[in-house]
């Protein structure tokens, strides 16, 4: 080792108002928020704990101190040299502080060349960096200081984020930044750091030119970023899976109102929609509010979850399963029908808003099939959605909660009846469900049980505990609906279908 004159920026000198720039940075990171939170703690930590910083480097290459000194390191300050420097670097860059005659073409004639040193030492590149919020914030006018957020990996908590935070609390007082995120590191499906040896690395554009931009940024919100994220060919497959079923939920509820509902017409007010339909609102808005929370969290993972829960449960499993029999064999301009398809219009929507973020091409292709019934011409373009707090209804979720138990029990039976080849289909089932007097009075409200079920009969009967039995359906099969019924006629103008069917043709 060698002992050389170095640079030094001091931590603990007075600034002028009783502040140092210890001081100043320890408050500033008061002021800042952090995700995750820890990472507060661990910048704190390295401020309160480090050395004055070494400013200076013996390398050949880099942004030069641009100072002269003399042989007692009182450095040199004149305005008019400084402004020469300045032009210079505007015009030539930094390499003219090392051209042929710097040193004379600097000082001037004001100043001897023989007393005075010219620095050749280069600046840490952490000041290069950590000074980047002045070349690129403050010189925008379209950008503000300070920036809304800082992202990096957890390893610049020494480096960008402590150098950028030193800088500008020096220069203004405060942080270059209101928020600091950080994030693991990407590793195989094993946990392994990425290594061109193990032959364990996939590039973004392999993924990118395989599946589209839009795996790679529903990957990104897949795990939890605050710790290192996992990537590999089972993943991505995951991840495509759970892509096509989202898109595919755009697509089913597209396929209800497309070119049969216009919500200028058919809109139904809230008072005219069924439990059914105000328990999906509800859960929407929850949804919404759950999704909204995250985006302002910085917390992708939920956002992920959240919309995958959403349209393979609450939609899919329940109340799209359960709402088709209405939409495929309803009458077209019934109050109950128009009034789902006001639900899935909603729904539809806010979905898209909820996900276009992440999903910005598939969004942004369903929202050119919205048509007149939109008008923005972007999804893009649109304001995020508002929770509705009106449609939130915890108690009607409580018992649809109790529902939901009781149709899980009747899947399992009929399930086992199937097995035992006594139906085929659900619709060929009659349930006889007996029920405690709550869930009877609970069940008896529902104008649509064999539908929340799927069979084609319920026959509800009150008793101590939920007993539940599977029989075959009474009468013939509909033709239309499938369902089975003791009403069907085998002549007239509509032989061979119920009388549901019937009235809804005939009208």
């Amino acid at each position: 080792f060698r002992n050389t004159p170095q640079w030094f920026v001091y931590m603990d000198k007075d600034l002028g108002d009783g502040t140092t720039l210890r001081s100043r940075a320890l408050s500033a990171i008061d002021d800042t928020r952090f995700v995750p939170a820890a990472g507060q703690n661990r910048l704190r930590a390295m401020i309160e704990g480090r050395p004055d910083w070494v400013l200076s480097r013996q390398r050949a290459w880099g942004v030069p101190i641009c100072v002269f000194a003399d042989a007692a390191g009182n450095v040199l300050q004149d305005k008019q040299v400084n402004d020469r420097i300045l032009e210079a670097f505007e015009k030539e860059g930094a390499d003219a502080w090392f051209a042929e005659g710097a040193k004379e073409r600097f000082l001037g004639n004001a100043h001897d060349a023989e007393k005075w040193l010219m620095v050749t030492d280069i600046l840490d590149v952490w000041f290069d960096s950590g000074s980047s919020f002045a070349a690129v914030v403050r010189k925008r006018p379209e950008l503000r200081l300070p920036a809304d957020l800082y992202l990096e990996g957890s390893d610049q908590h020494r480096g960008w984020f402590h150098s950028s935070l030193l800088i500008s609390v020096g220069n203004d007082g405060t942080a270059p930044y209101e928020s600091v995120l950080t994030h693991g590191f990407v590793v195989d499906g094993k946990g392994r750091k990425m290594s061109k040896s193990l032959g364990n690395s996939m590039a973004p554009e392999e993924i990118i030119d395989k599946y589209g931009a839009e795996i790679l940024r529903l990957w990104v919100t897949y795990e939890d970023y605050r710790d290192d994220i996992r990537i590999s060919k089972e993943i991505v497959d995951r991840i495509v899976e759970t892509y096509r079923r989202i898109r595919n939920t755009f697509r089913f509820l597209h396929a209800n109102i497309h070119e049969d509902f216009d919500p200028r017409r058919d809109r139904q007010p809230y008072e005219n929609l069924s439990s059914l339909d105000k328990w999906m609102l509800s859960r929407l808005m929850k949804l919404t509010e759950r999704v909204t929370e995250a985006y302002r969290a910085y917390a992708f993972h939920t956002i992920f979850h959240s919309i995958q829960n959403f349209c393979s449960v609450d939609l899919s499993a329940l109340y799209l399963d359960i709402v088709k029999d209405r939409m495929y064999v309803g009458k077209k301009d019934s109050v109950k029908r128009r009034a789902s398809q006001t639900v899935v219009f909603d729904t539809l929507l806010v979905l898209m808003k909820l996900a276009a973020p992440i999903l910005a091409f598939t969004t942004e292709e369903m929202w050119g099939y919205m048509g007149p019934y939109v008008d923005e011409k972007s999804v893009l373009l649109t304001r995020f959605p508002k929770v509705k707090d009106e449609y939130i209804d915890q108690a009607l979720e409580d018992q649809w909660d109790r529902v939901w138990r009781i149709r899980e029990a009747v899947n399992k039976k009929i399930e086992e009846k199937r097995v035992e080849k006594v139906i085929g289909h659900p619709l060929d089932a009659k349930v006889v469900l007996t029920v405690p007097e709550d869930d009877f009075s609970l069940l008896s409200g529902l104008d649509e049980l064999k539908d929340v079920l799927i069979v084609s009969q319920v026959e509800l009967r009150k008793g101590s505990e939920l007993e539940v039995e599977i029989l075959r359906a009474e009468g013939p099969k509909c033709e239309r609906c499938w369902q089975y019924s003791t009403d069907i006629e085998t002549g007239g103008d509509y032989p061979n279908i119920c009388k549901r069917c019937r009235d809804t043709l005939s009208s």
